[in-house]
């Protein structure tokens, strides 16, 4: 099934069985090996934030171990670009590397989400390269709360070779089908957030289309963490 613009948009191109995504551009070999042209959104501003806010899916094998080399793989030195990872034990945010910092700043954790912001008008995509990593597997903390948010908001980052092509995907492959688990997208375009509840299920009006080498969020409200699972692959 091919579907433009979603997860699943593949073309298979000879018998070496490479797959051009057409949302993102994204080059993906036999071996699971990645390449994929992102785009990225700005500028960002704390007065119109989520706006231009991206929120980065990597390859879990990538070149990119701490956020200095992040910020060479974009071809940034500049003070108005930045970027920095959550943790969803603390609901802290790892301290905010600017691309101009002498280096190298804090540890990428492959699992987890990038979030990169750009004070700059306008900023050119990104070319990330990596490969999977059939071994990791994700947990997703709880129990969530708006009063002690960000604390286990569990931005991740989906395997660039998953199965999952529509939130609901996810509720399914982590065994909670109840209001209590929520999966988010924020869209960086328009600063909007959509949130699928589990429970709504496979119908539910907000069950949204993944987008390839970009993260979304999972929350669960009720204690008991989801996982340890490995993310369904090709």
């Amino acid at each position: 099934m091919v579907r433009q613009m979603s997860w699943k948009s593949w073309v298979i191109v000879g018998v070496a069985v490479a797959v051009m995504c057409a949302s993102g551009g994204l080059l993906m070999a036999s071996n699971m090996g990645f390449k994929i042209n992102k785009a990225l959104f700005s500028p960002f501003s704390t007065l119109n934030s989520p706006k231009n806010v991206n929120w980065i899916s990597l390859p879990y094998n990538h070149p990119y171990p701490n956020a200095k080399a992040f910020c060479n793989a974009i071809g940034s030195v500049s003070a108005a670009q930045s970027l920095t990872q959550l943790d969803p034990a603390t609901g802290t945010f790892a301290t905010n590397f600017t691309c101009n910092g002498a280096g190298p700043g804090f540890t990428i954790d492959p699992l987890k989400a990038v979030r990169y912001v750009s004070s700059l008008a306008a900023i050119p995509n990104a070319i990330f390269v990596g490969a999977s990593n059939e071994s990791s597997q994700l947990t997703f903390l709880a129990p969530f709360a708006t009063t002690t948010s960000p604390k286990n908001a569990n931005w991740f980052s989906v395997p660039y070779h998953c199965t999952w092509a529509k939130a609901n995907d996810v509720c399914v492959t982590v065994g909670n089908l109840t209001n209590a688990v929520s999966v988010i997208r924020l869209d960086p375009v328009s600063g909007s957030f959509t949130t699928h509840t589990c429970g709504s299920g496979p119908g539910g009006a907000f069950n949204f289309s993944l987008v390839i080498g970009e993260a979304i969020q999972v929350r669960k409200s009720t204690a008991g963490n989801l996982g340890p699972f490995f993310p369904p692959h090709f």
